[in-house]
C-alpha cells in the first residue's frame, strides 16, 4: 500500500455514493509535505500547495493533484 493510500484511509470520508472526500486542510498538508520532500523550501511549498489546491476544488484536474505526479 501506498504512503497516498494510508493517508486517504486515515483521513477521508465517503458519502452516500461511494465519493471519496478528503478535508481540504489534509490535502494542503499533503501537498505540503510532499513538495518540501522532494526540497522546496517552506515558503515556495505553502504558495504551491496552495495553487495545487484551489485547482482541484475548482475542477481544474489538470493544474491540480496530478501535478505532483512521479
Amino acid at each position: 500500500m501506498t504512503t497516498w493510500e494510508q493517508l486517504a484511509k486515515q483521513t477521508t470520508v465517503v458519502d452516500d455514493n461511494s465519493d471519496v472526500i478528503v478535508p481540504r486542510d489534509e490535502v494542503h498538508a499533503f501537498c505540503m509535505r510532499c513538495l518540501q520532500k522532494v526540497g522546496a523550501v517552506t515558503e515556495h511549498a505553502e504558495a504551491m500547495a496552495e495553487l495545487i489546491v484551489a485547482a482541484d476544488y475548482r475542477g481544474h484536474y489538470s493544474h491540480g493533484l496530478n501535478r505532483l505526479g512521479t
